[in-house]
């Protein structure tokens, strides 16, 4: 009896390893750069030295925070340089009407308002980001110059002598802002719902909108977080200089983007590495779990697929060119599935096996409907189920009942017969 293979997309600890591999690089460069620095001078260690190196890195440091959130969501912030300038120029110009407290937060809420509003033309309109943020890039920066030619210079010593040129002990006052919103930005990428929801819309929109998630408001969110920390940014840049010009932030966008690629960042959304999604893996694990019980042999593909169907399609390449027998190939989402399947029709072999994707995604619905199509089956996310499933355990534990260890939901199996 011919033994089946079965392929699977997705090796997660691999991909791990060379993530990590990646970050240990980068650290080992930037020791012997510090090295290198510290031998060619007697005052780079010296504490003047280091608290304005420390204040230099707090504008590109926060906005790369910013970025970090959006281009993880899958989208790219090209307005914060001008939002830089904007809320500078506004924190310091509205002191001589007001306590210079009441001016920061009309700066802050100002770049969160423009941030507000690239996430509304991206999301409800469904616009590009790289359109809608070059757009506001210019219009923001046109904002500038009919607000003020000529820069402005805070009235109140106080912005300057307790932010821009504060010390907590040694540290600079800037430079603690920035190591607090370091932990914070990871806490909440990490550690909460929003915050995983917006590294889930990077990795696959269709299946976090499937699993019933909002995704117009968590896009809309990442933006806003990003005009906030350009404007945080743009408020301490202007206390640490003592003057606010219209012209800064040229080109702050590019270093902020170049931050957040260095340190991990994936252009095109999904966090910092494919590893930190569990949802494909959870896929994964739980098809090899069944398929151990059984003789099938699995072949996994070497790398991930990025959730793409342009991925998906390089994966299957390469395994069809590996294996001369496949019979079956279970896919992590149905985007990847479509990109396998495109491969497998390319290469005349559609005939000697069927596909299995997971999400229900419209577009695997329609290719199963197909005829003679080998899209087999696709699992669809049930949202209301999962809705209604969350209450009655809430109302059971509230009741005095036990949480139980897990709940069983069935998921709806689609195929040519029910599609």
């Amino acid at each position: 009896m011919e033994t089946s293979t079965v392929k699977t997309l997705g090796k997660w600890q691999t991909i791990k390893s060379r993530h990590r591999l990646a970050d240990y690089s980068f650290m080992l460069a930037f020791l012997f750069l510090l090295l290198i620095a510290t031998t060619m001078t007697d005052v780079f260690f010296t504490q003047r030295n280091l608290s304005n190196l420390f204040r230099q890195i707090v504008t590109n440091g926060l906005l790369s925070f910013g970025m970090l959130i959006v281009i993880v969501s899958g989208g790219i912030d090209l307005s914060i340089g001008p939002i830089v300038a904007l809320t500078g120029i506004m924190a310091a110009g509205l002191q001589q009407y007001m306590w210079f407290p009441m001016a920061i937060l009309i700066a802050l809420i100002v770049g969160i308002t423009v941030g507000a509003a690239n996430g509304v033309l991206i999301a409800r309109f469904k616009l590009q980001p790289f359109i809608v943020t070059l757009a506001m890039m210019g219009a923001i920066r046109g904002v500038v110059y009919v607000y003020s030619e000529t820069p402005k210079m805070p009235t109140d010593p106080a912005f300057r002598a307790l932010l821009g040129g504060g010390f907590i002990g040694p540290v600079p006052v800037p430079a603690l802002i920035l190591m607090t919103f370091f932990p914070l930005v990871w806490i909440f990428l990490n550690r909460t719902t929003p915050g995983r929801s917006i590294v889930a819309i990077g990795g696959n929109e269709e299946a976090v909108r499937l699993a019933g998630i909002n995704v117009s408001a968590h896009i809309i969110l990442a933006y806003i977080i990003s005009g906030l920390f350009a404007g945080i940014a743009g408020v301490l840049l202007a206390s640490r200089l003592g003057i606010a010009q219209p012209s800064v932030g040229l080109g702050y966008e590019l270093d902020a983007i170049a931050a957040v690629v260095i340190g991990g960042g994936i252009l095109g959304g999904g966090g910092g590495g494919p590893a930190d999604n569990s949802i494909g893996l959870d896929r994964t694990n739980g098809m090899l779990s069944e398929v151990k019980k059984t003789s099938i042999d699995v072949k996994k593909a070497p790398n991930f697929g990025g959730w793409s169907s342009d991925g998906g399609f390089k994966l299957m390449e390469d395994m069809l060119a590996r294996f001369k027998t496949i019979n079956a190939v279970f896919c992590e989402n149905d985007s990847m599935c479509l990109g396998a399947q495109k491969a497998i029709a390319d290469a005349g072999r559609s005939k000697e096996m069927f596909l299995v994707g997971v999400d229900g995604e419209k577009a695997a619905l329609l290719n199963i409907m197909q005829e003679g199509s080998n899209y087999a089956a696709t699992g669809l996310n049930n949202s209301d189920q999962i809705g209604r499933a969350a209450f009655h355990r809430m109302m059971a534990i509230l009741a005095g009942a036990n949480a139980p260890k897990k709940t069983v939901l069935p998921s709806p199996i689609i195929t040519k017969d029910n599609v």
